[in-house]
């Protein structure tokens, strides 16, 4: 599977409380919620950097 098809489905799974918390903090701060989107991945087992979240 590849990075794309993982990445939806990190966010397929996550509770709408969750997204509406990262937009809220994208839309505030977007370097500090693309962090937080990377380290949310990173829990998952997906390793992706601020380049690929940016798109």
């Amino acid at each position: 599977m590849d990075k794309l098809e993982r990445f939806k489905l990190l966010s397929n799974s996550m509770p709408i409380e969750k997204k509406v918390e990262l937009y809220q903090q994208f839309v505030a701060t977007p370097e500090a919620g693309i962090e937080r989107f990377i380290e949310l991945a990173a829990a998952a087992g997906l390793r992706l950097d601020q380049a690929e979240v940016s798109e």
